[in-house]
């Protein structure tokens, strides 16, 4: 219920106790005068009796006597001035004097009846003014009472709950607020606190993102531009002394210290395209078969240098919409990565197959350690990387899945990973935007 309601009810029976007893007043102060009135009648009536019992015959009194006929109540008392006017008009004496005496005992019992309730109404217009001033006292009472309890000591207690908020003084413990004014200002102070709490834990959350950026592209930056700078300095000051093939491997060194300082920033300015929502898409009809056959090429040096070998089960001739140079470089991150979490003598399988939505589905297993469920919810969002006694922190920016997933989203695809501790990872993407390549089919069918 809203405290204008409250307060409106409030008033209403407050004005309608306070009116109750004012119009009671008025009512005896009214009764009061009436009968204050027909006293003073009473008293003049009985002067000018009086007067007409004591004096001869006077015409001037039936003028006087009858300008009170039929105006004396009640009915037995104008009956009774009625026979001493008619006594009077016929100037009998001895019937005027019967009539007198019987008007005046009829007075008396008036006269008697009136100052009885003169009494009464005195005493209780006494009452009834106790009883307003009373009424009208409580009624501020209960009145002030009322909006002291619904409104200021609620918003004194929020203010307070404010100044701790500003203080850093504020725990967040939501209450079901009352259905009002103030409950629904609560309220919005509660939702606009736990948002401003939830904005500190995302920043503290980026804050050690960003630690973690900074420690990791730091080294990531650092360790090859030591090597190039080591690299060319042997060359400038041997470059005379030094063997043909020490030259050449100096430069080897140079130069893939250069490409990993290259992919670093270019996986930065990715980020940050992403970010601003400007990742471009060039999409085009493409083999499946021959994205992830270019891809797996272009990965044997790497996986040779770790002794892992690499497998594909073909797409069986299936074409996708996508943009073939961002998809390459997911299929890379993702087969990059199992490689370099794989055993020695372990094996990479990329498969292609069509999930249960009738997506095309490109999945990556590996043989390696395995991801904690802890990790598998991090290692999708910036600058994170599954680490653990398990799996020791590999070098790299933490920016490769994170890149994957927004290009994978872009494509209207799905990625993730299904892993268990010591039993290796399995990393898959979805394409929806597929079909069968009927020629390729066709030229297969007819070569056999």
């Amino acid at each position: 219920m809203s405290i204008k309601f409250k307060l409106f009810l409030v008033l209403i029976f407050c004005l309608g106790s306070t009116g109750g007893v004012g119009y009671l007043g008025y009512d005896s102060y009214v009764n009061l005068q009436g009968i204050n009135k027909d006293l003073r009648q009473a008293s003049k009536i009985k002067g000018l009796v009086q007067a007409i019992a004591n004096s001869p015959f006077y015409s001037s009194f039936d003028k006087k006597l009858k300008r009170y006929v039929n105006k004396l109540k009640p009915n037995y008392r104008n009956r009774a001035f009625k026979k001493i006017v008619m006594a009077y008009g016929e100037r009998n004496r001895r019937k005027l004097n019967n009539s007198i005496s019987n008007f005046r005992k009829q007075e008396k019992k008036f006269t008697a009846y009136l100052e009885a309730n003169l009494l009464v109404y005195e005493s209780r217009l006494q009452s009834l003014a106790l009883a307003l001033i009373t009424s009208f006292g409580l009624s501020l009472f209960f009145i002030y009472s009322m909006i002291l309890n619904s409104t200021f000591r609620p918003l004194k207690a929020l203010s307070n709950r404010m100044l701790d908020f500003l203080n850093d003084r504020y725990t967040y413990q939501f209450r079901v607020p009352k259905k009002n004014e103030v409950g629904e200002l609560e309220l919005n102070f509660h939702s606009l606190a736990q948002r401003v709490l939830n904005n500190m834990e995302e920043l503290k959350a980026l804050d050690s993102a960003k630690s973690d950026f900074l420690n990791i592209a730091s080294h990531e930056l650092r360790t090859p531009l030591t090597s190039i700078k080591g690299s060319l300095s042997l060359l400038r000051t041997g470059m005379d002394k030094l063997p043909k093939e020490k030259s050449a491997q100096l430069f080897s060194i140079a130069e893939k210290e250069t490409d990993r300082l290259i992919r670093l920033i270019n996986d930065l300015l990715d980020l940050a395209k992403i970010e601003a929502g400007k990742l471009p898409l060039e999409k085009d009809w493409v083999s499946i078969d021959d994205v992830i056959e270019t891809t797996l090429y272009s990965l044997e040096g790497i996986s040779k240098t770790a002794s892992v070998s690499l497998a594909y089960t073909s797409g069986q001739h299936k074409l996708v919409e996508i943009d073939q140079d961002k998809v390459q470089q997911v299929i890379t991150n993702l087969v990059s990565n199992a490689i370099k979490y794989s055993p020695q003598n372990g094996t990479v399988t990329v498969a292609v197959s069509i999930d249960s939505s009738n997506h095309l589905k490109i999945e990556i297993k590996d043989e390696g350690t395995g991801i904690s469920p802890s990790d598998q919810k991090l290692i999708f969002e910036k600058f994170r990387q599954a680490s653990g006694p398990s799996s020791p922190i590999v070098k790299g920016t933490g920016l490769g899945l994170a890149i994957a997933r927004a290009v994978i989203e872009e494509h209207k695809g799905v990625i993730g990973v299904r892993s268990q501790v010591g039993k290796g990872s399995s990393f898959y993407f979805t394409l929806p935007d597929w079909k069968q390549d009927q020629v390729t089919l066709d030229f297969g069918k007819k070569a056999s």
